[in-house]
């Protein structure tokens, strides 16, 4: 509700002049509204000359003898729809001669509104927004003001006619003319409650039943002048549709007003509200298995479920551990599944995306793939594996993480990505705004970037980040994570490639590596142990998960 008074008082800023950015201060706005009331004048004088007692235009029959200053007065409107002497009158002269509704008996009043179909207006709220009547009784005049300094301006800047007999109306001085609102000389300084009415009567009718300030929209409203920030203060006004629906029992407008719910803050929304939202993310999005599972994988749904929209994963492990391969079947392994439909993005800065492509036809096609494959059977693999909704980003060279982010957002929109790969955070974090020295804000901003972009966007975004140097045996844990707390609070899960070196009874070195879940916010099962171990095999470039059952749960011990 604030939001939207605030919009309305810069919107009567706008309109009525005051406080306007070419009239900083109180005499130059006098001067030009004197101006503008010079300029009308003589507009009024030219024109009058022209206009029979009829209020009908004479017809002029040479063009050429007539002025610019002539041509631009006769463009002037002025019609049939002027009557009686009132066509002869300046809004001055029109509001000055006119008379107060206070003026009139009780049966004056009556037989001049006695054909008005708006019964439930009385005569104190013509008088509250100083309503006159013409002097031959022909006509209503209501008057719109505007500011002059911090008060109202006593004299209206324009008028509008409305005969008694026919209803016809005529906006005076000008029908272009925006400057002033009727009832403006209600709102007060300390008036925080601002109604919008579209016509005078239903202002009228608003304040007789609420007390309200009401004020009515020019109906030129959206077509300022230059000054004026053009229809920007109308546009950032929320529209909504409401519906009028009758009631047999009459309520006032204060009830009405008493019994309605206010305006949230656009980031805030009742309970009442996430109904759709929620059923949705239950049904359609899946509260544990996601929207998909792995096959080659299967192990892993029973600890994570599947994929899972709006988290977001990090990959970690030392060096030369295996991320990007173990990621790269990761990834493809879900794409592969077309029912699902898993769109997938990969961000590629470590590896070429000419490499990581071959890595994957490979693992698609459960073979090595080397020079030796005729050129046929390698365009055959090739078709098999763009047939897969795959998108790979194109950064060469330096670019600035902004434009990652614009093109990962392009991609999600236009494409209908669901799952984003970005390898790696160290490659991304280099390419943050070189004004920010201090590398903890560096990783803040890029986690809260892609933290911001998996819950907005509605993906499953995978990180691959580089572990901290360890100076223990080499096992990572969640401190271990480059960015520290950042990392493990913005991550929904959290996964780690861990390698360990074991010597066998020769003293042979063999490398063993292990695949751990040190955080799963949705399902809640981790795995710190060394129970799921990672096979590689060379020639497919390939990984496969085995799971080794504990000794202790085969003696039907328990675990320490």
């Amino acid at each position: 509700l604030m939001a939207l008074v605030q919009k309305t008082a810069a919107f009567f800023s706008a309109v009525t002049g005051y406080k306007s950015k070419l009239f900083p201060d109180r005499r130059s706005r006098l001067n030009h509204l004197k101006h503008n009331r010079r300029i009308l004048q003589r507009r009024w004088n030219e024109n009058k000359n022209r206009i029979s007692t009829s209020g009908k235009i004479q017809k002029i029959n040479s063009e050429s003898v007539l002025s610019n200053q002539q041509r631009n007065a006769r463009n002037f409107k002025c019609s049939t729809l002027l009557f009686g002497d009132i066509a002869n009158c300046l809004p001055d002269e029109l509001w000055n001669d006119g008379l107060s509704v206070e003026m009139l008996s009780s049966k004056e009043w009556h037989k001049l509104t006695s054909a008005f179909t708006q019964k439930h207006i009385t005569r104190r709220s013509f008088q509250k927004y100083q309503v006159r009547i013409s002097k031959d009784k022909n006509a209503m005049i209501f008057p719109s003001f505007t500011h002059f300094g911090e008060e109202c301006y006593p004299v209206p800047v324009s008028v509008k006619l409305v005969s008694l007999t026919d209803f016809k109306e005529i906006p005076l001085p000008s029908v272009a003319s925006t400057r002033g609102l009727f009832g403006f000389n209600l709102i007060m300084s300390i008036s925080d409650v601002v109604v919008l009415a579209l016509s005078e009567w239903e202002a009228m009718f608003l304040f007789e039943k609420s007390g309200l300030p009401v004020v009515v929209l020019p109906k030129n409203c959206l077509q300022f002048e230059n000054e004026v920030a053009h229809s920007s203060l109308i546009k950032g006004l929320s529209i909504y549709d409401y519906y009028t629906r009758s009631s047999k029992s009459e309520v006032s407008v204060p009830q009405c007003l008493a019994q309605s719910m206010r305006m949230l803050h656009p980031c805030i929304s009742p309970i009442g509200d996430l109904r759709s939202t929620v059923f949705d993310y239950i049904y359609r999005q899946g509260v544990t298995k996601g929207i998909a599972q792995w096959n080659r994988f299967h192990i892993l749904n029973s600890y994570l479920g599947g994929l899972r929209l709006g988290e977001l994963t990090i990959v970690s492990g030392p060096t030369g551990c295996g991320k990007t391969t173990f990621i790269s079947l990761y990834s493809l392994d879900l794409c592969e599944q077309l029912d699902k439909q898993i769109n997938t993005l990969w961000c590629s800065f470590e590896v070429s995306t000419a490499r990581l492509v071959h890595v994957m036809m490979q693992q698609l096609n459960c073979r090595k793939i080397d020079e030796t494959i005729p050129e046929r059977e390698l365009e055959i693999m090739y078709n098999k594996l763009s047939l897969l909704p795959l998108y790979f980003t194109k950064f060469n060279g330096s670019f600035e993480f902004r434009e990652v982010v614009e093109a990962i957002e392009h991609h999600v929109e236009i494409y209908d990505i669901r799952h984003v790969v970005v390898d790696n955070l160290q490659f991304l974090a280099g390419a943050v705004d070189q004004m920010i020295s201090d590398r903890f804000t560096v990783q803040d901003r890029v986690f809260s970037e892609f933290r911001r972009i998996a819950t907005e966007r509605n993906v499953h975004l995978t990180l691959v980040v580089h572990p901290r140097k360890e100076l223990d045996s080499g096992q990572l844990s969640l401190n271990s994570l480059y960015g520290g707390v950042k990392a493990s609070q913005e991550a929904d899960n959290v996964y780690v490639l861990q390698v360990k070196r074991e010597f066998d009874a020769l003293g042979i070195p063999k490398i063993h590596r292990y695949f751990q879940i040190l955080k799963n916010r949705r399902m809640g099962e981790l795995e710190m142990s060394n129970r799921l171990e990672l096979k590689f095999n060379h020639d497919t470039v390939s990984h496969r998960i085995v799971r080794h059952v504990d000794p202790v749960f085969i003696k039907g011990k328990t675990a320490p």
